[in-house]
């Protein structure tokens, strides 16, 4: 093969080897399972079986409803002639979820209903529940640490719950439910404040406990100017390899609706949002201050880290082309430089 069928071919070379390359490592990607911890669910007026969910690496889902409500008053019965009136009322309902992938707001949820007055002595039966909920389960840590630098054996991960909310329900107060790795906290919605008397946020530290709570003291069916908030944290060992054992959290909430004399009812939980916060240590020196870098197998970044720009499929072909054509060029120039060559008279030895 002539030097040009050399340089053709180690030039055409080039770019179907970075082709390969870029095919090959999609295909290895699509060949591994991807993490599908995520999961949303959203249920208006439904029974659970009915709700909508959606699971997958990340997770949305949303309903919305407007229904009468039927009931019978004023000593009336469901067995009563079918032929006299059956009163209505209208009841709304909403609730969405999401699970994002990202720390800063990795779950989210809102769920609200509103009754209208009934007037005297409703009777129904089984109300059927506005409910939301949003998980992440069965994500793990990876830590690594700098040459010479001893790997923690433990790590913290700190989370936060903000959240605005008011209740008038029958019945207990609905509210919110925090769960961690099979722990469990819970937080009540209060009533709406009077001009004489504030109803507190219940908060219920259960099995999981709370670091922190605190609440804006205002309570009335307009936002206040803070959101509510809890925060927890959940310790987990780490192997010699620096992997953490896995983790799991959720929030979710469901109101139970239903009529009352003469008033209307509503629920109302909304901004509902937990967050990884921080990872440290259990005396809380933040494993980034140690030198330690955090990721995690479902490819959530560590609060404040920086992702990594990935190019396009459509950047990767462009990059191919350049080189391509680059490489092309520069072909071009041997050929017309050894063109040249071989056009120059050649220079014969002149015998003496």
């Amino acid at each position: 093969m002539d030097r040009i069928g050399k340089t053709r071919l180690h030039t055409i070379a080039i770019p179907i080897f970075l082709v390969s390359a870029i095919a090959g490592s999609t295909a290895r990607a699509d060949a591994i399972t991807p993490w599908s911890g995520a999961s949303a669910t959203a249920q208006v007026f439904v029974p659970a079986a009915d709700a909508t969910t959606q699971t997958g690496p990340t997770a949305s889902a949303a309903s919305s409803k407007t229904q009468d409500a039927r009931y019978y008053n004023f000593g009336r019965s469901s067995s009563d002639d079918p032929n006299k009136p059956i009163y209505t009322v209208p009841v709304k309902g909403s609730a969405d979820a999401q699970a994002t992938g990202r720390a800063d707001g990795l779950l989210h949820l809102d769920a609200s209903y509103s009754t209208g007055n009934p007037g005297s002595s409703p009777a129904i039966l089984s109300p059927l529940p506005v409910a939301a909920s949003a998980s992440w389960s069965g994500d793990r840590a990876l830590v690594v640490a700098p040459p010479g630098v001893v790997q923690p054996h433990e790590l913290r991960l700190n989370f936060s719950v903000t959240f605005y909310g008011i209740a008038k329900t029958p019945g207990p107060t609905n509210g919110l439910t925090i769960t961690a790795n099979g722990n469990s906290a819970s937080i009540d919605l209060p009533g709406p404040s009077t001009s004489t008397y504030v109803y507190p946020y219940g908060f219920n530290p259960g099995s999981l406990g709370f670091d922190s709570k605190s609440s804006h003291g205002l309570y009335s069916v307009f936002r206040g100017p803070v959101a509510n908030e809890a925060t927890f944290h959940v310790d987990l060992p780490v192997s010699a390899k620096g992997f953490s054992d896995p983790f799991s959290v959720g929030i979710s909430s469901a109101g139970l609706w239903g009529l009352t004399n003469n008033d209307n009812l509503f629920f109302d939980l909304n901004d509902v949002t937990l967050s990884l916060t921080s990872i440290t240590t259990k005396d809380g020196t933040l494993l980034s201050d140690l030198g330690d870098t955090v990721t995690f197998a479902s490819g959530m970044l560590a609060p404040g880290a920086q992702a990594m720009p990935v190019p396009e499929p459509s950047s990767a072909v462009v990059i191919v082309a350049g080189i391509a054509a680059v490489g092309w060029f520069r072909s071009g120039r041997r050929r017309r430089t050894m063109s040249s060559e071989e056009s120059r008279p050649m220079d014969l030895p002149i015998a003496t």
